[in-house]
């Protein structure tokens, strides 16, 4: 729900963190762009589990038409 929560409330560089019982993480938007009928925005996710940390980062685009998000490969 934190990359949701990025994804809808956030401002570009701002950081939305996550804290579970063995786990803990961030979500933050980098950019946001046009997009047909909508606008993306590439995020950066860091998450912990068990003393192993995971880095990644990708693009969702959100349509007003359909009113729905979609991940974007690279």
């Amino acid at each position: 729900s934190a990359i949701h929560h990025a994804l809808l409330f956030s401002e570009n560089g701002e950081k939305v963190v996550w804290y579970g019982a063995k786990a803990s993480g961030m979500a933050v938007p980098v950019i946001t762009f046009p997009n047909g009928s909508g606008y993306c925005r590439r995020i950066y996710v860091q998450a912990t589990a068990y003393n192993v940390t995971k880095d990644m980062d990708a693009t969702a685009c959100f349509s007003h038409g359909n009113n729905t998000w979609t991940w974007v490969e690279k």
